[in-house]
């Protein structure tokens, strides 16, 4: 599959590669042409047997590591087969590390969904109980979780980095682009990258854009990822480009050719959200919001511009910032340098092989 959990799982066993033989266990029916071992071959992995035998058939005695997102294993995100596998391989003295995406849903009104929700805190207890190390894909989650776990040193800051591909343009690639796209007489381009459902607050984006109009009337926005119907004010359908879903390429050309991206996450920004690391891996200004999910390296970082989770104060600084290129140009190349050195696959990858141990180069940490 492409994107999200599966297109972090194929680039981490890449760069995981440079330190390891890697081998990849997953369900039938994938791409599995890989410059690394893929063994589509589990059926079931509700059956803590099945999961179990297959493991020992890759190798008997090396390191396991989990991509922990509860939905991905089970029906409402329900598998306490893991719970088992879990426990059996600790008794088999096997290292396990997990990579932590999603810990458990919300409790609901709902009694199926709540019921849902108290199988994930059952499995999330057994995870926390039976691996040697977790990494924490949101720092928010991580500073408040040192105080809940056993062996706090167990837990590691695992970020998500860009799953696209940065495009190599030539230096007049943005003017192209935009005349491509019938911009060429806008003067600032403002972006939203990702999809417009429920938490992704895209109505904020558009009154970020009417502020921003309001500073620099030819300012345009553009969506890459989705095609959201507007209710138009004046000429401002002239100055709108929804995009909808592009190839990999296709997409890191649109990204270079913005001037700030527009990200307002409901909970803030963190190290896991993948339209937020395309933007730094691309060197684009990012404006975006500080909420629960943010930590504090994040929240006292130069190289993007967070505001608190308001409507208001997020038009408010996009009008400022699209008017100010010296700040964008500066904050855009702090953004490049900032994912190169703190979250590309090579350095995510030398974190997860030293919590994994038996690396060349790279000295097991006991936990």
């Amino acid at each position: 599959m492409e994107g999200g959990l599966p297109g972090h799982t194929d680039r981490l066993a890449l760069a995981l590669s440079a330190h390891f033989e890697v081998s990849v266990l997953t369900s039938p029916g994938v791409e599995q042409t890989r410059s690394f071992r893929v063994l589509a071959e589990l059926k079931s992995w509700g059956s803590a047997e099945e999961v179990l035998r297959a493991i020992g058939r890759i190798h008997a005695s090396t390191p396991v590591l989990w991509q922990y997102v509860p939905h991905m294993y089970g029906r409402g995100g329900v598998n306490l087969g893991l719970v088992q596998v879990f426990r059996d391989l600790r008794r088999q003295g096997r290292r396990q590390v997990a990579m932590v995406h999603e810990i458990a849903a919300p409790f609901s009104w709902w009694p199926h969904r709540s019921a849902y929700a108290l199988a994930h805190r059952w499995m999330w207890r057994a995870l926390v109980k039976n691996v040697d190390s977790l990494g924490i894909s949101t720092a928010g989650w991580l500073e408040r979780l040192r105080d809940r776990v056993d062996r706090p040193g167990r837990l590691f800051l695992a970020p998500s980095p860009s799953n696209l591909p940065v495009l190599s343009v030539p230096f007049e690639h943005r003017q192209r682009w935009r005349s491509t796209m019938g911009l060429e007489s806008a003067r600032r381009v403002l972006g939203f990258f990702g999809t417009v459902g429920a938490g992704k607050q895209f109505e904020w984006v558009v009154d970020a854009w009417r502020a921003a109009r309001q500073r620099e009337p030819a300012t345009a926005l553009v969506v890459i990822g989705a095609k959201p119907e507007l209710e138009w004010c004046g000429d401002e359908s002239r100055w709108f480009r929804g995009l909808g879903y592009l190839s990999d390429a296709e997409a890191s050309a649109a990204l270079h050719s913005i001037d700030l991206l527009v990200l307002p996450f409901i909970d803030g920004v963190s190290e896991r959200r993948s339209s937020f690391m395309a933007g730094l891996a691309h060197g684009r200004p990012v404006v975006t919001t500080l909420g629960p999910a943010t930590g504090m390296d994040l929240r006292q970082a130069g190289f993007f511009h967070g505001v608190a989770v308001d409507r208001a104060a997020l038009s408010a600084a996009t009008a400022s910032l699209i008017v100010d290129e010296v700040a964008c140009d500066r904050m855009g190349r702090a953004a490049a340098v900032a994912y190169r050195a703190r979250y590309d696959w090579p350095h995510l990858a030398t974190q997860v092989a030293a919590r994994l141990g038996g690396a060349q180069g790279v000295d097991k940490i006991d936990t």
